[in-house]
């Protein structure tokens, strides 16, 4: 193999390893923005009756009287429907098992190109000592 075509494989694979890394940074960071959504619905949910401090965004909170013991789930559409504390937990836990075995095939698939980029450099190596 040329040494120029080796190196355009090299930049074409660790381009596309980085780009895996990235979608996996962002599957992180919807995983993790889960875990605290599930959070505040298991807080919600043992709160019923009591007043929390409910955070709107940008650091602004408000005073609030949790008096339901459901809440609206958008279900896509901009279709919102009413579920139990329990039934949006469980809706949540199967996003994230799907977030989780993304995050895993992502991984895999970095590893596979990490495994590629190795081959081609040995072979470099190989080509390198034999000229």
């Amino acid at each position: 193999m040329a040494r120029e075509e080796l190196i355009l494989k090299l930049q074409m694979l660790e381009q596309r390893a980085e780009e895996r890394r990235q979608q996996i940074g962002e599957t992180d960071r919807q995983i993790e923005e889960m875990m605290q959504l599930r959070m505040s619905l298991e807080r919600l949910e043992s709160s019923r009756g009591k007043e929390i401090l409910s955070a709107l965004g940008r650091g602004v909170f408000l005073n609030t009287k949790v008096n339901d013991d459901k809440v609206f789930v958008n279900v896509g559409r901009k279709v919102l429907v009413r579920k139990t504390f329990k039934e949006a937990i469980e809706i949540l836990d199967n996003q994230l098992e799907g977030l989780e075995a993304m995050k895993s095939e992502l991984m895999n698939g970095v590893e596979e190109i990490n495994l590629k980029l190795y081959e081609l450099l040995e072979e470099a190596q190989k080509a390198e000592k034999e000229n």
